[in-house]
């Protein structure tokens, strides 16, 4: 993945308006202070032909979140739309439903098949045409996901994550290691070992991080910090020079 970071927030939020768009995972309002950055990313094949996405993020440690995460859905069907470049009437005809309930979804007034994001995901999915379009599919994802994220000290699994994807017949767990990629960038989440890809990856909330960094010296606050920065490579070669000094105390 690579994350461009824009030297000034205006730039970002030009880029946005321009296009349309929602950052990931679609609040209800932009948040100016955050640090902001634009992803451009393989994923999954969402459609035929779309296997990579691009998608503004907000990073989560910059803000005092409530939890869970809310993904303000409104805005991110609209941001969705307009990255297909569809009018209300287009995109209705184009998921085989009337006008009215599109101008009604986007404008709050009801909500997609009562709330239930899983049939909405499968009827849209289909529309992906392009790597702006996939990164707005992956808000309407993550919609289906964070409300089920009701513990902020818990720990979460990957399998739980695909397991959140799937209703029924609608089945979208294959999105579920992109998606949690993007809930580590965007700082919902924090891996306890980014080497562990198996289903048993465990991920803990990140504003559960920040409680228990309360309760830590400052100085293990920074190192742990500096640590997050770190390339997987350096990481380690950092954890062994640790462990070596500890060695020769």
């Amino acid at each position: 993945m690579r994350a461009d970071p824009l030297g000034y927030i205006e730039g970002f939020l030009q880029r946005l308006e321009r296009e349309g768009t929602r950052p990931f995972p679609a609040p209800a309002e932009i948040p100016r202070e955050s640090a902001l950055s634009w992803h451009n990313a393989l994923c999954v094949e969402i459609a035929p032909n779309v296997a990579s996405y691009e998608l503004g993020v907000v990073r989560h440690s910059f803000l005092v979140s409530e939890w869970p995460i809310t993904v303000h859905v409104p805005s991110a069907l609209a941001g969705f739309r307009h990255a297909l470049r569809l009018s209300q009437v287009k995109f209705a005809a184009a998921i085989g439903t009337a006008r009215l309930n599109i101008e009604r979804w986007e404008s709050g007034k009801s909500r997609p098949y009562r709330g239930n994001m899983h049939p909405l995901l499968t009827d849209v999915r289909r529309l992906v045409d392009s790597p702006t379009a996939a990164g707005q599919f992956f808000n309407l994802a993550a919609a289906a996901v964070l409300p089920r994220l009701t513990r902020p000290a818990g720990t979460y699994h990957r399998s739980q994550i695909r397991e959140f994807l799937v209703h029924r017949e609608d089945d979208h767990s294959d999105l579920a290691d992109n998606l949690l990629d993007l809930f580590v960038d965007s700082e919902i989440l924090t891996a306890i070992d980014p080497d562990d890809s198996s289903e048993e990856a465990a991920f803990i909330p990140r504003i559960g991080v920040q409680v228990l960094d309360r309760e830590r010296e400052p100085w293990v606050v920074e190192v742990i910090a500096a640590a997050e920065r770190l390339s997987d490579i350096d990481r380690k070669l950092w954890l062994s020079l640790a462990d070596r000094l500890a060695k020769d105390k």
